[in-house]
């Protein structure tokens, strides 16, 4: 509607995703990472889009994060708010085979000479659909580094051979 601003409508809705889906605890996390909108700044922008990336630790929260936007409504009741998207790949929930081979990756790593830690970071790649199938998979067993996903964000080139040497203690139990 003319003179009301969608961006301050979406900067509310924000803080609400953000705020009422995001619990470190419980292992879930939502994150806004694009927006856009807007003309110039002299005109009320009539249109603004986020992209919103969510992870959460099991199927059942899974269903709350739907519940939790098909409920959406506005703050100013002059303003619309359309949800498009969806699920795009099942949790990464841990189970015995994962924890399994976690452990015995662990044990790889001692042998390097590194420590393998154990962190739960809700999972966000390929990993997810694999371990879904139930198929014992980890993620996260990159370079060593810092500032994952940002403009910072950069690895340890020491971090390299041992990695390289835990793939391949990996692979040669597969024989």
């Amino acid at each position: 509607m003319d003179g009301r601003s969608a961006i301050k409508e979406m900067a509310k809705q924000i803080l609400r995703m953000e705020d009422e889906l995001t619990n470190y605890d419980e292992g879930r996390t939502c994150s806004v990472g694009t927006i856009t909108g807007g003309t110039t700044t002299n005109v009320v922008p009539h249109e603004c889009k986020v992209s919103v990336d969510i992870r959460v630790p099991d199927e059942d929260y899974q269903q709350r994060v739907l519940d939790f936007f098909t409920s959406l409504t506005t703050f100013d009741p002059d303003c619309m708010l359309e949800v498009e998207g969806g699920i795009d790949r099942p949790p990464y929930d841990k189970f015995r085979g994962i924890e399994e081979l976690f452990e015995h990756a662990k044990g790889l790593a001692d042998k390097i000479g590194f420590d393998l830690e154990d962190l739960k970071t809700g999972g966000g790649s390929d990993g997810n659909f694999t371990g879904a199938l139930g198929i014992p998979t980890l993620d996260g067993l990159g370079a060593d580094g810092h500032g994952a996903h940002s403009f910072d964000e950069f690895i340890y080139y020491s971090s390299l051979e041992e990695r390289v040497k835990l793939m391949l203690g990996l692979m040669q139990t597969l024989e």
